[in-house]
């Protein structure tokens, strides 16, 4: 009955060091290539009391990087595609609170 015992403990001993040496997550390789550098863009400076040019100034340097692909359109194209019932599909991300307050 013993040997059994010890038989039954060593294979489960033997069966959690496998399983425990199967689940260890893989050491990982080192980077054969170096990093890109990614240039950051300097806040443009702005006079106190200037808010509005400073969030001005600060959108337009943010979509200057834009690609020219990026779908967006000027304001004046969009109503005037709206005016011109194309098929398209809007969506608004506004809260309902936020949008009523728009319309």
């Amino acid at each position: 009955m013993f040997k059994k015992n010890k038989l039954l403990l060593m294979l489960v001993a033997i069966l959690i060091i496998a399983l425990a040496a199967g689940c260890a997550a893989p050491t990982p390789e080192p980077q054969t290539e170096p990093a890109k550098k990614i240039e950051k863009t300097e806040p443009a400076e702005v006079a106190l009391g200037d808010e509005s040019s400073a969030v001005e100034s600060v959108v337009n340097a943010y979509f200057a990087d834009k690609p020219a692909h990026n779908y967006k359109i000027k304001q004046d194209d969009f109503i005037e595609k709206v005016k011109n019932e194309e098929d398209m599909f809007i969506l608004d991300i506004r809260q309902p609170d936020v949008y009523a307050e728009g319309h």
